[in-house]
């Protein structure tokens, strides 16, 4: 019989513990539906005044909501605009110039000052007025910004340019262009003026490349002077043989002082080319030596200053040795000027396939890949796949590259401060995990603004719901206070979302 208890007696027990269980879930779903209940609904229990919609909660979702907006600021603020991003200046601009020009064998162009103050007036107006080409709106052509400056020409020209990054770029797209070629490979161009300004255009934030060329007008030749007529004879009979006159002894020439020479701004440091200011006689034809091979020459002006484009591109990598010397035209040369010595160093940085990592952001919906930038000295890091280019500097707030993730195969290049470049193509944007560096994903500032945006519509959808039941529930009791609290953050809700 006790058998016959014992199995008679489990279907009673568990029948009694899924009871006790099922009564302890109502009584906790029960908790938290009354919970709620006083939370969101007018009730006596919370005197028609749900807890939602209390003076506490209220501050609470007001701190979530501006703390979500400064967040997104902050970051936007701090993530560089690509205008800020441009490395282009005007040496780099002239130097490439002139890089093209020796290469074709035209004369180096030199900096007048009165030609960039031009291009910088040009520049600034351009920003100023909202307008991008060679005259303005009003009818401005360049020629007026030369006259503003007192600059005189016999001919002309103007190149213009924004929103590029990268001066190689700039001067590419103009060789590119027959009209901007032409001027940039002018011969009878000797100066140039170059301006790099960055400011607001239409909107957004640009970079604008003004690059003004000219060739002087010269000066009034001088008269000739005129030979006075022989004196008549003043009396006539046979003319006495004239006596030769002693031979003069030839006095000596005068020596040809040795030019002195100048890399620009005390550089050390050189590539494929660099450019030389010398002063020297007026006149003369100055001649730039690499070592003990003659690399460049160039023809002195009156001012007695000439810059020459040297090339380096076959001298070897490591310590040159620069120096000078003049010869005028009856064949004198001058002493050799004092040595330079530059390093040159045309190899870019050495970046490899094995040295770019890559990470894939967690989101599903809109999926993105980080670039962990290279352990390697560079000065700019640039990610070119289809019409999509990105460019990274070290010491920007990011800490890593971010596009959207893409199947297209990448040129990814880095440059060092000299303009040496080496890259990578044909790279595919695929993901590497990482973990111990998934820490240095950056995320989008614009994710981060998408967030905040949806963060505060979430908000004030409840918060507007929970208001207007607690007004129609019980109409005829109100909390001024209250409704008046809540419609304050309902409208900061509503601009952080339009904002």
């Amino acid at each position: 019989m006790r058998s016959v208890f014992l199995i008679l007696s489990a279907p009673a027990s568990s029948r009694r513990r899924r009871y006790a269980i099922l009564h302890f879930s109502m009584g906790v779903a029960s908790q938290w539906v009354h919970g709620a209940r006083v939370c969101v609904i007018p009730r006596p229990e919370n005197n028609y005044e749900p807890l939602a919609l209390r003076r506490r909660s209220l501050a609470l979702l007001t701190a979530l909501l501006i703390v979500s907006k400064l967040a997104a600021l902050a970051v936007l603020g701090l993530m560089p605009h690509s205008a800020e991003l441009s490395v282009i200046t005007t040496a780099r601009i002239l130097q490439l110039t002139n890089q093209e020009r020796v290469q074709r064998g035209l004369p180096a162009l030199t900096v007048n000052p009165q030609l960039a103050e031009a291009a910088q007036r040009k520049a600034q107006d351009m920003l100023e007025h909202d307008y991008f080409a060679h005259i303005s709106p009003t009818g401005v052509t360049p020629w007026f910004w030369m006259a503003q400056t007192d600059y005189h020409y016999r001919v002309a020209g103007e190149n213009l340019a924004i929103d590029f990054t990268q001066a190689e770029d700039v001067v590419r797209a103009w060789l590119n262009s027959p009209s901007h070629r032409e001027n940039l490979l002018e011969n009878r161009y000797t100066e140039t003026g170059v301006a790099v300004l960055t400011g607001q255009f239409e909107g957004g934030t640009s970079t604008v490349v003004v690059h003004m060329f000219g060739e002087p007008a010269v000066a009034a030749a001088t008269a000739p002077v005129s030979t006075p007529p022989a004196a008549a004879s003043a009396a006539a009979g046979p003319t006495p043989a004239p006596q030769a006159p002693a031979e003069p002894s030839p006095s000596p020439a005068p020596p040809i002082p040795a030019p002195r020479i100048a890399l620009p701004d005390g550089t050390e440091r050189v590539a494929t080319s660099t450019v030389l200011s010398i002063q020297a006689e007026p006149s003369v034809t100055v001649y730039v030596r690499v070592g003990d091979t003659v690399a460049a020459s160039a023809a002195v002006p009156e001012n007695g200053r000439v810059s020459v484009s040297v090339p380096l591109l076959d001298a070897p990598d490591g310590p040159l040795t620069l120096s000078a010397y003049v010869r005028s035209a009856d064949g004198r040369s001058s002493p050799l000027s004092e040595p330079l010595t530059a390093v040159k160093d045309s190899v870019g940085p050495a970046l490899t396939r094995e040295s770019l990592h890559f990470l894939l952001s967690p989101a599903t919906d809109h999926p993105r890949l980080a670039l962990i930038p290279p352990e390697l000295a560079y000065e700019t890091l640039t990610v070119a796949y289809g019409r999509e280019v990105s460019v990274y500097r070290p010491g920007a707030v990011a800490s890593a590259l971010v596009f959207p993730l893409s199947t297209q195969p990448a040129r990814i290049t880095v440059t060092d401060e000299l303009g040496n470049a080496s890259g990578v193509d044909g790279q595919v944007l695929a993901p590497a995990f990482m973990t111990e560096r998934e820490t240095d994903f950056a995320r989008s500032p614009a994710i981060l603004g998408r967030l905040s945006r949806r963060l505060a519509l979430a908000i004030g959808l409840v918060l507007g719901i929970l208001l207007l039941g607690a007004i129609l529930i019980r109409i005829r009791i109100q909390h001024p206070q209250m409704i008046a609290h809540a419609s304050l953050v309902l409208l900061l809700a509503g601009v952080l979302f339009f904002w």
